[in-house]
């Protein structure tokens, strides 16, 4: 409401109308800052010819530049007990990235990313400030997000997804290289890649016309992901290398929080990428997945917004190739498994029951006693 206020017809602005900006960006919740960010980048509009709106993007500047100059920790107190945030003194560009990563806050970080990003994508009197501020800030969420993964802080998926959305907002038609900027400022530590590729398919759940220009890079980024995955590692990273060979797959992944989950799920099965995307690198991965739930689960997701020819064949032969072990039995089963299945068959009947590799999933989950795996023997028998 307030960033709307600044821009409104007529409006007068004064220093509270201001100061509430400021604080918005610069408040100690992060949610404020969230919600502060998400106002100011639906207001963003062309300078008039008579400067009236260049006062309101002034203002909008200046809390936008709080929020990035209030991210980063103090020192300790006099007890030692307690550290407060401190305000960055002089050029946020020569400062910035002298702060090293564990005294950025990446929570407050996030937010003033995402301002920042988004004002230098404007076509305004301040995108060129920002745009000279925004590779700086996202320099230091890099640092901070492979720092914040390596000791496993968490954080929400949405922050995430948020930055990535405003950086890919910025590159406009020329998506693929900054993608390729943030891996590499992420690529450095596993859990962070992981994170990355996890947060693109969260921001092409919500926005279709994100999935066309996901679809061309995809390939590099499990080209990349597979080039990290063959370096050495040490066993604090297993965690990490397992959820990264998982959001390789690229899966919808509807949040939890807003909306409907089926119809969002159903809506971004509808402009999902295709099979060609995941294609050249398809062998690889079932190796790095194979026997692996969770990657089950990101396959059938996968599958499930392909076109039915393309589920039945190459999809079964790839869940065949990723569950049945060399002993006919289930190396693993996953929670959407056996429901794809019986979709699947209600749906191709006479083409999934003589399909060999149908069969063999079937009959290895049967013998691994996975639930719902009997039943669906039993209807062919």
């Amino acid at each position: 409401a307030l960033p709307s206020a600044v821009l409104s017809p007529g409006a007068t602005l004064d220093s509270r109308l201001v100061d509430a900006l400021v604080a918005g960006m610069s408040s100690r919740f992060v949610e404020v800052r969230r919600y502060a960010a998400e106002g100011i980048r639906r207001v963003f509009r062309e300078c008039a010819a008579d400067g009236t709106t260049c006062e309101a993007h002034e203002s909008l500047w200046s809390a936008i530049e709080a929020g990035a100059r209030s991210l980063a920790l103090g020192p300790w107190d006099q007890g030692g007990g307690r550290r407060g945030i401190e305000t960055i003194e002089g050029d946020l560009i020569t400062e910035l990235p002298l702060i090293s990563a564990e005294n950025l806050m990446l929570p407050h970080l996030m937010p003033a990313c995402v301002a920042v990003v988004d004002a230098a994508s404007s076509s305004t009197c301040i995108s060129e400030r920002a745009a000279q501020l925004a590779p700086v800030l996202l320099d230091a969420y890099g640092r901070a997000a492979c720092h914040s993964a390596e000791h496993d802080y968490g954080e929400r998926d949405e922050w995430r997804a948020a930055v990535t959305a405003s950086v890919i907002r910025m590159a406009g038609d020329d998506v693929a290289p900054a993608i390729l900027e943030m891996v590499d400022r992420l690529q450095p530590t596993t859990r962070a890649f992981s994170n990355l590729l996890e947060d693109l398919q969260l921001v092409a759940t919500y926005e279709p016309e994100v999935s066309a220009s996901l679809a061309a890079v995809w390939p590099t980024l499990m080209s990349r992901a597979i080039d990290r995955l063959g370096e050495e590692w040490d066993s604090s990273e297993r965690h990490a290398r397992e959820s990264l060979v998982e959001e390789m797959m690229p899966s919808p992944r509807p949040s939890s929080f807003p909306g409907n989950f089926d119809d969002d799920l159903a809506r971004a099965r509808a402009h999902w990428l295709p099979v060609e995307t995941v294609a050249d690198h398809i062998d690889d991965w079932l190796k790095l997945a194979r026997g692996e739930m969770s990657c089950v689960d990101q396959l059938v997701g996968f599958l499930e917004a392909q076109p039915l020819d393309v589920q039945v064949n190459p999809g079964l032969a790839w869940v065949r190739r990723l569950v049945v072990g060399d002993d006919g039995a289930a190396l693993t089963c996953g929670f959407l498994l056996v429901g794809w299945l019986t979709r699947l068959r209600e749906t191709r009947q006479s083409e999934i029951k003589s399909s060999a590799d149908y069969r063999a999933v079937v009959d290895a989950l049967v013998l691994g006693n996975y639930g719902g795996a009997r039943e669906l023997q039993a209807r062919d028998e």
